[in-house]
C-alpha cells in the first residue's frame, strides 16, 4: 500500500519542525543569557537537563503525530480504494456507451453510474472522482486533471494509481 500525502498534510510536518526548532533556539538563547549573567555552575546543568527533557518530549510528540498522519493516510487510501472497487465493479456489470456517443455523453454516463452505485456517496467528491477517471482515460496528465477539477495533484495521482491497480 503506497503512502501518499496530500499537499496540506505535507506542509504540516515542516511547519511542526520549524516551530520546534524556533523553540529550541529560544531555549538556547535563554541558557546563554543565564550563563552570561553569572548564575552558579549548578543551574546551567539543570537547564541542560531541562533542554534534554524538552527534546525528548518533542521527539515523542513528533512520533505520535507521524503515526497519526500515517493512520489517517491509510484510512483515506482505503476509502478511495473501496470507492474505486465499487465503481469499477458497476462499470464492468454495465455495457460501455456506444461508440457514436459524444465525450459529454460518456462523461455523463460515468457520473450517473458512479453516483448511482457509490457506497459512500458524498456529492461533489464522487463527481470529481468520476470526472478524474474519465479525463485519465482520455489521456490527460494528473497535473492537468488536478488543475481542471480543482483538486490536489496528490489526490489525483492516488485516484489514478488505484484505478490502474484495479485495471490490471
Amino acid at each position: 500500500m503506497a503512502n501518499v500525502c496530500l499537499p496540506s498534510e505535507i506542509l504540516l510536518i515542516p511547519l511542526s519542525l520549524l516551530l520546534h526548532l524556533i523553540t529550541l533556539f529560544a531555549l538556547i538563547v535563554v541558557y546563554q543569557r543565564c550563563s552570561v549573567l553569572g548564575h552558579s555552575k549548578g543551574e546551567p546543568r539543570s537547564t541542560l537537563e531541562h533542554l534534554e527533557n524538552f527534546v525528548k518530549k518533542i521527539e515523542q510528540e513528533n512520533e505520535t503525530y507521524y503515526r497519526n498522519v500515517l493512520a489517517h493516510m491509510e484510512d483515506l487510501e482505503a476509502k478511495w480504494e473501496n470507492k474505486l472497487n465499487n465503481f469499477l465493479n458497476k462499470m464492468n456489470e454495465n455495457t460501455p456507451p456506444s461508440s457514436h456517443t459524444s465525450h459529454a455523453d460518456d462523461e455523463r454516463h460515468d457520473l450517473d453510474l458512479f453516483a448511482k452505485h457509490s457506497s459512500q456517496a458524498n456529492g461533489a467528491g464522487d463527481e470529481a472522482f468520476a470526472r478524474a477517471l474519465h479525463l485519465h482515460r482520455q489521456g490527460y496528465s494528473p497535473e492537468q486533471i488536478a488543475k481542471q477539477l480543482g483538486i490536489g495533484i496528490g489526490e489525483t495521482e492516488l485516484l489514478i494509481s488505484l484505478f490502474n491497480k484495479k485495471d490490471k
